[in-house]
């Protein structure tokens, strides 16, 4: 806080005068000398203050105290890219040049977008593939006479070498350019209308990507552009420059990607680069699903055997997942009606619950006998009930840690106005409300999300403390994003926790009002449609109304086309599709034979096989699968299954 200085009168020098001189002065000094201390006093965060709150404003529940365990956070082991070394040659090949680059964001985007993948740092092992990224591209300095010969060697051969931040130099013509000039000050990608690779693209916002914020240069992306492109590039930047290029060579391809993919994608995952997504909530943002799928196109296309992993349970165009958060004193028994509709559709939703105990600025306490009795009923229709915090509180990414031994009831956040909270803790958030709804319901809660998307860095070590296994706590927008991913350890580089985000498209508080917005809705929903990816939608339940009649307008949309399911049933579908293990074995001959490995049983699992691939129908009836123009659907995988099918050579 910054203060006017204060300047004294001059006084006439009596001996009156002299004594009140000092006087005043003396006061001076001492209200000068306190502003100081106030001016340079620690700040807290908001939930670090303490305060106390009266016992007429806490709901207590006579006898009960919980959890009783306490809760530690794992330790933070740096990822190590040996985890991902292993798989047989027809996975794209990841040859790592520096280990400590951002490949973890190659990883989370690689099984997002269902590539089979594994990384190397041997070039010897890394030309057994058929598909290599090389990552991030070597220099000149970095990159011995040996290396580069064998690089031209594997694209001479039929290879497919994809280059990430490649250089000039050595490698400039294997890629297809002259000479690089600095791009990190360029923020739009723009991706051609005249190349195959881009022909499936067909929204303003598939064509032109957010690579930077003008208007914040402090964390610029590394970029380059390639000038004289040997053909025409796939993408270029906003003043026409090349961003991604292409080379065909004798038998092989190259491709060149001028920015830092791996690290674009893990800082868009974490939510660094929400300044980038061009509205916050409701609209249609598929900068990272275009990335990812120009890498699934050229793996396909430079491995005829490639297969992949679908990303919708069942074959569906679109995964919905309705969810409602419950953080209104009259909500849970407007959430009746809503539970029963669904129930009537045989969907299963998300009801993310506040476990208010306490009276503050927000609410009056409501976690209390009558709604735990209509949260009983809702859990009785099959719901999921999952945990949507203690205080609700919009300043909850400031809170400290905590303890890791917060209990109910000596837990008391206090929500004092709009972005003030006292003795709130992120464990005590977490702990606490799963604690009691596990309590009075009797079911594990796996699924969490924070009071206005108020998202703590540390929260994915802390999901993972406290037992919990998915999040929705970031806009599809401000992570540029509409695929689930997995969460990094404190949303960084260096380590990965088993919490996986599942990105919210549609929420309920923005105007125009939510009913009045259906079609809208439903035109970005058939957009995410085109790729298999996902919807989540946030309706408060706080009235019917116009809410309820937007849900069962999008149900009738999609109804036919599209899965539904919850958070949890959705997450662990998705968790563990991320595990399995797809190989492709080659027997020398134009049969070749599909292996896939499942930690836990998995349902409902689509795998996309090449174009001309035919599987003998006897072997269908074997597997209880169909096939449906190229995808592949298993009803179900308990352990391992291995499929026969044929693919024809490719004509050179």
């Amino acid at each position: 806080m910054r203060y006017r200085s204060l300047k004294p009168t001059p006084i006439q020098y009596t001996n009156v005068g002299r004594r009140m001189s000092r006087i005043i002065f003396t006061l001076l000094f001492l209200f000068g000398f306190l502003n100081v201390l106030y001016a340079v006093k620690p700040t807290q965060s908001s939930g670090n203050l303490k305060h106390a709150v009266p016992s007429s404003n806490i709901y207590r529940f006579p006898g009960l105290v919980g959890p009783d365990s306490v809760s530690t956070l794992p330790p933070l082991i740096p990822a190590s890219w040996r985890t991902y070394s292993q798989g047989s040659e027809s996975r794209l090949e990841i040859l790592l040049t520096d280990t400590a680059s951002s490949w973890l964001g190659l990883v989370f985007g690689l099984h997002t977008i269902g590539v089979p993948f594994s990384i190397t740092t041997d070039y010897k092992t890394a030309f057994r593939h058929h598909v290599v990224m090389l990552y991030p591209a070597p220099t000149s300095q970095t990159i011995n006479a040996n290396e580069a010969y064998e690089l031209r060697e594997f694209v001479a051969y039929g290879g497919t070498l994809i280059g990430i931040n490649v250089q000039s130099g050595a490698l400039s013509d294997l890629f297809g350019f002259s000479e690089t000039a600095d791009a990190s000050r360029l923020n739009e990608l723009h991706y051609s209308n005249s190349v195959n690779w881009t022909k499936d693209l067909q929204d303003d916002r598939e064509h032109v990507a957010l690579l930077g914020n003008p208007k914040r240069q402090r964390e610029s992306l590394a970029a380059v552009s390639y000038s004289s492109p040997t053909e025409a590039p796939i993408a270029t930047y906003e003043n026409a420059s090349a961003a991604i290029i292409q080379s065909h060579l004798s038998y092989g391809s190259t491709f060149a990607f001028g920015f830092d993919l791996g690290y674009y994608l893990l800082w868009a995952y974490d939510g660094r680069l929400e300044e980038l997504g061009r509205n916050y909530v409701n609209q249609y943002e598929p900068v990272a699903d275009v990335l990812l799928m120009l890498i699934r196109q050229i793996y396909q296309t430079g491995n005829h055997t490639a297969v992949t992993i679908g990303t919708v349970p069942g074959n569906k165009l679109l995964s919905v997942i309705f969810t409602h958060d419950i953080d209104y004193s009259k909500s849970v028994f407007n959430s009746m009606d809503y539970a029963k509709y669904e129930k009537s559709q045989g969907i299963r939703a998300t009801y993310f619950m506040q476990t208010k105990y306490i009276r503050d600025w927000n609410d009056i306490e409501f976690f209390d006998p009558p709604n735990i009795d209509g949260l009983r009923r809702l859990d009785s229709m099959g719901t999921e009930i999952a945990s949507h915090t203690v205080s609700h509180s919009r300043s909850m990414q400031d809170f400290p840690i905590g303890t890791g031994a917060e209990q109910y009831p000596s837990y008391i956040p206090f929500v004092k106005e709009q972005y003030k909270t006292y003795n709130g803790s992120i464990f005590g958030e977490l702990r606490v409300s799963k604690f009691l709804l596990e309590h009075f319901l009797a079911n594990q809660v796996v699924s969490f999300r924070p009071g206005h998307l108020s998202n703590p860095m540390q929260l994915p070590e802390a999901l993972t403390a406290c037992g919990y296994r998915y999040s929705s706590s970031i806009t599809a927008n401000s992570c540029l994003t509409h695929l689930p991913y997995q969460l990094a350890y404190s949303r960084l580089s260096s380590a990965v926790t088993p919490i996986f985000e599942f990105p919210i498209t549609f929420e309920d508080e923005a105007l125009p009002k939510m009913g009045d917005r259906l079609q809208d809705a439903i035109t970005v929903a058939n957009k995410i449609a085109r790729y298999g990816g996902s919807v989540v939608i946030l309706i408060h339940p706080d009235i019917l109304d116009h809410k309820l009649a937007f849900e069962k307008g999008f149900v009738e949309a999609f109804k036919s086309k599209a899965w539904f399911g919850s958070i949890s049933d959705f997450g662990g579908w998705w968790a563990t599709r991320n595990d399995l293990s797809v190989e492709v074995l080659d027997n020398k001959t134009s049969r070749y034979v599909l292996q896939i490995n499942a930690q836990h049983p998995i349902e409902d699992l689509p795998v996309k096989l090449p174009d001309n691939a035919t599987i003998e129908p006897v072997d269908l009836v074997r597997l209880n699968a169909t096939l449906s123009g190229n995808t592949l659907l298993f009803k179900s995988i308990k352990d391992s299954i291995s499929v026969n099918y044929v693919v024809a050579e490719p004509k050179r």
